[in-house]
């Protein structure tokens, strides 16, 4: 059995899996990818393998690279990378975008607001003209 589970596990080699999963605007997945998308990942591959024998020993919560465990033997454990990749990247990208030029046009509105009120300042200490010459010059008496 373990001869067979060593042969088994020669046609891992070089399988790499791509999972792609929804991503919420924070850079989280929705839910977790576990065995089982890597399961079905390795079937759509050509990889006809018992569910209970693929593993994820790390929680899988944000789009990276893992690496899974396939175990044909007690003695024989195959390691399967797979990336874990946004599939809405493009509307993540757009959302950004969109929050980056909002928060842009909120600091010039503040900026603006800021130079306004310290120009209103400046007209209101200032001196007004003819006032300061009343104040210098003595009282005719």
């Amino acid at each position: 059995m373990k001869a067979d589970a060593e042969e088994a596990a020669k046609a891992f080699d070089g399988v790499s899996l791509t999972i792609p999963v929804k991503v919420s605007p924070t850079g989280t997945i929705y839910g977790s990818v576990g065995a089982n998308q890597i399961h079905e990942a390795l079937l759509a591959a050509g990889h006809n393998v018992d569910r209970k024998i693929v593993s994820v020993h790390e929680s899988v919560k944000t789009p990276g690279k893992y690496t899974a465990i396939v175990r044909l033997h007690k003695e024989v454990a195959v390691e399967i990378p797979f990336e874990v990749i946004a599939e809405n990247a493009e509307e993540l990208a757009a959302e950004r975008a969109a929050r980056k030029a909002e928060e842009a046009a909120h600091q010039a509105a503040l900026a603006a607001a800021k130079a306004a009120e310290e120009g209103a300042e400046d007209e209101a200490e200032a001196p007004v003209e003819g006032e300061a010459d009343a104040e210098e010059a003595p009282a005719a008496e």
